[in-house]
Formats: C-alpha cells, sequence, structure tokens
C-alpha cells in the first residue's frame, strides 16, 4: 500500500515535538478525560493499564497481560479496549481487533481513537467508503486531533479523489499536528500525482527538520529519478543508505 494510516493509542502523555513516525504520541488516559464517574475498581483497573501502556511499544505480549487483567477488574473503560485493538492489530488479528474497537465504542461512542483505528482497517479490507464516515465521526467529535484528516486524506487518494479536497485534509493534518508524518505524506502524493516540484518542497521540509530519516532521502531520490536527474538521485539515494545500510530499498532503487 503507499500510505500507513494513522494509528490512535492514547498511550502516550501530549508531547509535542517535530519527530516523525511517532504514532504514539497521544492523549493520555484518566478518568476526568473519559468522563466516567468513579466505579470500585475503577482506580486499580487504570493503574494496570498505565502500567501496561509501559510495554505497548516494546513488549506488547505484557501490555495485552496487563490490558485484560484490567478489563476482568473493570471492563468499562474504553481505552482500555482500544489499546486492546492495537496489539491484536499488530498480532495480525484484525477480526478481533475491529470486535475490541466496537466495544471500546458501545462503552463510548465518542471515543475518537476506536474510530480512527476501525477506519484504518476497514481501508485495509477495501471498505473505503465505510472509513471514511468513520474518520468524519471522528473529526466531528474531536476537530482537534490531526490522525483522523491525515487518514481520511489518506483513505481518499485510493478513491482517486478530487485532488484539492485530499491537498485540503492533508493540509488541515500537517496545521493540527507538530509531527512531520503529514508533510511526508503529502509529498509522497504529489510525487505520485507527478507535481514534482512541490513534493521536493515537502522533502526538503522535512529534512530540514530532521536530515536523519532515510525513507525521505529515498523520496528524494525518487523524485530526482522521475526528473532524470540520475547523479542527484544517486546522491540523495547515498543518503539513505548511509542511515541504513541493511535495507533493501535503497540499493534497489540506485539499481
Amino acid at each position: 500500500c503507499f500510505f500507513f494510516f494513522q494509528a490512535e493509542d492514547g498511550i502516550r502523555d501530549v508531547e509535542r515535538s517535530r519527530g516523525l513516525g511517532d504514532v504514539y504520541k497521544r492523549q493520555g488516559i484518566n478518568a476526568e478525560y473519559m468522563g466516567f464517574r468513579k466505579r470500585k475498581g475503577m482506580k486499580e483497573a487504570l493503574e494496570k493499564f498505565t502500567e501496561g501502556k509501559k510495554y505497548h511499544q516494546d513488549n506488547p505480549k505484557e501490555a495485552l497481560r496487563l490490558y485484560e487483567e484490567a478489563l476482568k477488574i473493570d471492563p468499562n473503560i474504553s481505552d482500555i479496549h482500544n489499546a486492546k485493538g492495537l496489539i491484536m492489530e499488530r498480532s495480525g488479528d484484525n477480526e478481533k481487533a475491529i470486535a475490541c474497537f466496537d466495544q471500546a465504542l458501545q462503552i463510548d461512542p465518542k471515543n475518537f481513537k476506536p474510530l480512527n483505528n476501525k477506519g484504518r482497517l476497514l481501508v485495509e479490507s477495501g471498505k473505503i467508503d465505510d472509513a471514511i464516515k468513520l474518520f468524519d465521526q471522528s473529526i466531528e467529535i474531536n476537530s482537534s486531533d490531526y490522525a483522523a484528516f491525515h487518514n481520511k486524506a489518506k483513505a481518499l487518494t485510493l478513491k482517486n479523489a478530487n485532488e484539492a479536497e485530499i491537498i485540503k485534509y492533508f493540509d488541515i493534518a500537517i496545521a493540527k499536528e507538530q509531527s512531520l508524518d503529514p508533510i511526508v505524506f503529502k509529498g509522497r502524493y504529489l510525487l505520485k500525482i507527478e507535481k514534482y516540484d512541490q513534493a521536493m518542497k515537502c522533502f526538503d521540509e522535512v529534512l530540514k527538520e530532521d536530515n536523519a530519516v532515510d525513507e525521505v532521502w529515498m523520496d528524494k531520490g525518487a523524485v530526482y529519478h522521475k526528473q532524470k536527474k540520475y547523479e542527484e538521485a544517486i546522491k540523495n539515494v547515498d543518503e539513505a543508505i548511509k542511515l541504513s545500510p541493511e535495507k533493501p530499498g535503497p540499493y534497489y532503487l540506485k539499481g
């Protein structure tokens, strides 16, 4: 697939940065944010959830164990079902992942994170229109979160939607999020539609902020290759190789 889609996990506290690829930088969880009245066992469940979040990225089996323990204590916390769904997705079981996202939404229909996550998986299964409806619901609930705009823009590219509409949603995502991800994927869309100079501006903007992103050096190389500027293409691919010599992609493009 040309694009990856932005996950919503509720794993990390709000931390604004210009980093690339950190899909775990989302709002933290607390009882007030979730709008729940305190229930018996809820505090203990949230403590288990907090412990599980520490392992979510690097040790998903341990994270899953703690999430399931938390849900045994209190099965009515939407964000824990959402986090469990992400673990199921990472294990390759999209059916169970969607079931978790649905359970999260049954508990809290206004939780925008599982809306986004279910939408991403619907895109993977080819249900683009259904996915876009979920992204729109997420935007309506929380218009300050960039992921739904980002995901909708990428879904629209798969529908070959109007170019102006696609760019509009990428630009909204860029304006709302200080991550570099939406800029990268806007550039890749512009490359795809052969607007090479505009694509290059996106990639240059990213590398100005972080010049250690091997994939973006590859993207620049691809632009130069399309423009038949082969020496410049090789120079940029070589930068990607320096950063990640173990990856086969740069060698393939260079060859």
